[in-house]
């Protein structure tokens, strides 16, 4: 969970950063224009401004694959997207209007370079429309998702071309910084994959997975490179230092306060979660006392019956064969076990030919032939995975005497665990010993519940099947992270030998705050935003003061 937080976290970071730097770039070239007022200083400002808009709205935008469904987050990836379009195509126009400062060279090689600049201007000049009738034949190819990164190539490649062919080599730092902005956008890509059914290719594409991290490594590689290069010009002048202070100051603030509410927003939901789980925990001992009262309840009608009694007496296997037909499936349990006196089976009801047998051993039944009635939970090893049954034993008393006893049991099988997950909504699992029995958690395909899986972790086995205490935390499932409540399976000697688990992802977590998250980080780009301005006046007035003395 607190991974997924601060990758979060990190991606607000990186594209506050990002919208900063493109900004700081606007009001350079703005500067720039308000002394010339040139038709190319205005795109150019006013695309790295609406450029500079675009990484502040997408910093707000949250990963709903994680988060859940977030209105704003949703609305606002297409927001991005057509900003960024916007703002790449005016940065496009920018360059291709202004022509190239021309290299000084002697007459003769300044002949040639003339040649070869209206040659390669004549190229430039045919570019556009093929890229416009591209546009215009394979508008069902190209969709807005792919012209991103398609774009910031371009805007960088024509930097590059006015850094390479011309003379403003300083421009190279810009040109690169957009390759690296178009590489991330591209790599960005990954996510369409992301309802993939391969889990290798999911995990490497998935929010905060592998793919997602090297995104987010790029473009701060390439808003590093833009930053230091539009720092190198802003700093020259007292003004401009004073206010880029302010602004980074009330950045460091605003970031450092968002984290921590937010951090505090989770851990708050956290607290509630387990102390929700702790609640499911009391949902879990009812449901395991219904269990034992409905098979106390059948095992009682059987013990009260004159005619099982009679049957038990004559140790008439037939007449209990005949008098118990119907019982299991009309109360829909899994077993029914009648001894006599001295625990020797006179039937099993689930297999009527496997009897004789002696019981005695059995510390329920042994318990019921001393004339108590009691239920447990018992572990039997099944073919593949565990049976987890809830067993309860009844003495059969005539004339005073205790002549036999009955058992019955019910299974706490899938239909047990779904059936808790639908009371609940929580995931359930029923293990014995340490091994998973029944479970509604499922493998990666969403298909194949998880029984088999073992629990791992010594810690907490310790406390279950050795202390025999409740656990109430955090754990991992086949590499997932989980919060859950485990109570102890106990036995007629009250050892444990299974454990009852309700349980949800730790990322449900950010699921539940997602939308506050989500509320903070608008409303803290919002305010960031609105805070230039009182920057801007505050260092304007403080060098006025200055100048004036």
């Amino acid at each position: 969970m607190w991974l997924q937080f601060f990758s979060q976290d990190a991606h607000f970071t990186i594209h506050l950063f990002a919208a900063l730097v493109c900004l700081a770039v606007c009001w350079l070239y703005l500067d720039a224009w308000l002394n010339k007022h040139s038709r190319v200083g205005l795109l150019r400002w006013l695309g790295f401004g609406i450029l500079g808009i675009s990484f502040l709205v997408e910093a707000t935008i949250l990963e709903q694959s994680v988060l859940g469904k977030l209105t704003i987050s949703h609305d606002a990836t297409g927001i991005v997207i057509v900003l960024r379009l916007v703002s790449f195509l005016i940065l496009i126009a920018s360059q291709l209007l202004d022509p190239l400062q021309a290299v000084p060279e002697t007459h003769e090689i300044n002949e040639i370079y003339k040649s070869n600049s209206q040659a390669e201007q004549e190229k430039t000049q045919d570019k556009p429309s093929k890229r416009k009738t591209s546009a215009v034949w394979a508008p069902a190819v190209l969709t807005a998702k792919w012209l991103v990164p398609v774009g910031a190539f371009v805007v960088g490649g024509l930097y590059w071309r006015r850094a390479t062919k011309g003379l403003e080599r300083h421009l190279k730092s810009v040109a690169v910084a957009f390759l690296f902005i178009g590489l991330a956008d591209f790599i960005n890509l990954a996510e369409l994959l992301r309802n993939t059914s391969n889990p290798i290719i999911f995990s490497w594409v998935a929010a905060f997975g592998p793919i997602w991290w090297v995104e987010q490594l790029v473009l701060l590689a390439g808003v590093l490179v833009l930053g230091r290069w539009v720092w190198s010009y802003l700093t020259k002048r007292f003004f401009s230092q004073l206010f880029m202070v302010l602004i980074s100051s009330t950045v460091v603030i605003f970031l450092i306060v968002t984290i921590t509410f937010t951090a505090l927003l989770l851990n708050s939901t956290r607290s509630d979660i387990v102390d929700n789980l702790h609640t499911a925990a009391q949902v879990l001992d009812y449901a395991l006392a219904a269990k034992e009262t409905e098979t106390t309840a059948g095992a009682e009608q059987l013990a009260d019956s004159s005619d099982i009694i009679q049957a038990i007496e004559n140790r008439d296997h037939n007449a209990l064969v005949s008098l118990t037909a119907n019982y299991l499936p009309s109360k829909k349990q899994s077993s029914l076990i009648i001894t006599d006196q001295y625990g020797q089976v006179l039937l099993r009801g689930e297999n009527p030919s496997q009897w004789g047998d002696s019981l005695s051993g059995n510390p329920l039944i042994r318990q019921a032939l001393l004339g108590s009635q009691n239920a447990s939970v018992s572990v039997n090893q099944g073919v593949a995975t565990p049976i987890v049954e809830v067993s309860s034993s009844v003495p059969v008393i005539s004339s005073g005497q205790v002549v036999g006893s009955v058992t019955t049991g019910i299974n706490l099988d899938q239909a047990f665990v779904d059936g808790l997950k639908t009371k609940t909504g929580l995931e359930s699992s029923v293990y014995g010993n340490d091994v998973v029995s029944a479970t509604t958690l499922l493998a990666p395909d969403g298909k194949t519940p998880l029984t088999g899986t073992i629990l791992d972790n010594s810690k907490i086995k310790s406390q279950l099947l050795n202390k025999g205490l409740t656990y109430n935390g955090s754990f991992d499932i086949n590499h997932q992270s989980f919060l859950g409540s485990m109570i102890p399976l106990k036995d007629a000697d009250n050892v444990p030998v299974g454990i009852l688990m309700v349980s949800q992802p730790q990322s449900s977590i950010l699921k539940i705050a997602g939308k506050s998250v989500e509320s903070t980080f608008v409303v803290t780009a919002l305010l960031l935003f609105l805070s230039v301005v009182p920057a801007y006046m505050i260092a304007k007035s403080l060098v006025s003061q200055i100048d004036t003395q």
